[in-house]
């Protein structure tokens, strides 16, 4: 028996109609009644349900919104009880630092502490002309500190400014001629702070500081920062007394507690 010449799918069709069995047309064909139709009740839950998913996540948002700010509100807490907690080192820290901790620095300022208090061996004005940070030097001659306070080595505020690696001459010009620095004070081994700027490689600072001995007399503390000087000893010394009312009272309640028990 020979191969069929004409395997092709028409010729196969054209086969299985002649021999009677044709392919049922009818059940291929989509009926009407079967088409998916959208009734506007439909259309309306499916509104509904849109909604109900963007209310869901405005929630969520809310809540994460929510979450996020009691963080901040936490952390910004924890942040101010580790400043307190020694609030000389921090003011220390923060004027070494510069523009990085300005805000802190300026809370700070506004607690009752004493600017001559030293960590370190530095205080808070030193640290700051020693690093530069002429803004926070400023803010604290204004807030009262003792431009004149040395440290156990007999450094002075004006040394550590004269003595660093740049020449600070705006901060040196401020410290001579606002706010009464003495160019003469030695240290411990009878350096002054002319022999300072000359050792570091500031001759011109040394000339401004050569300049500033030949003047008749050095240019007084302002009245304004003996004044705030004067205020900021009394702030210092009420805030000690209220802590330590602040510190009896809490040991009188524990003891109330005690015999209460």
């Amino acid at each position: 028996m020979s191969a069929d010449p004409d395997p092709s799918p028409r010729r196969s069709a054209r086969l299985s109609l002649s021999s009677g069995r044709g392919i049922d047309l009818s059940s291929l064909r989509i009926s009407r009644s079967h088409t998916p139709r959208t009734t506007a009740r439909s259309t309306k839950k499916a509104k509904q349900d849109g909604k109900g998913e963007k209310a869901d996540g405005k929630e969520r948002e809310d809540d994460m919104e929510q979450y996020w700010k009691k963080k901040q509100e936490e952390r910004k807490e924890q942040h101010t009880k580790k400043l307190l907690a020694n609030p000389i080192q921090s003011l220390v820290e923060c004027a070494s630092a510069g523009p990085s901790r300005w805000e802190d620095f300026q809370f700070l300022l506004q607690q009752d502490l004493d600017l001559d208090e030293m960590y370190e061996d530095q205080s808070a004005l030193m640290a700051a002309c020693k690093w530069n940070n002429q803004p926070a030097m400023e803010a604290l001659v204004r807030a009262g500190a003792d431009v004149n306070l040395q440290n156990s080595a007999g450094l002075t505020a004006l040394m550590y400014a004269v003595g660093t690696k740049q020449s600070n001459m705006p901060l040196v010009s401020f410290l001579l001629d606002h706010s009464g620095a003495d160019p003469t004070l030695t240290t411990r081994s009878g350096y002054s702070a002319i022999q300072v700027a000359f050792e570091s490689g500031h001759p011109l600072v040394a000339s401004k500081l050569v300049k500033a001995l030949a003047r008749p007399t050095q240019p007084p503390i302002t009245t304004t920062t003996k004044e705030r000087r004067i205020e900021m000893k009394l702030r210092v010394e009420e805030a000690k007394k209220r802590r330590e009312q602040q510190q009896n009272a809490g040991a009188n309640d524990e003891e109330r507690k005690e015999m209460a028990t």
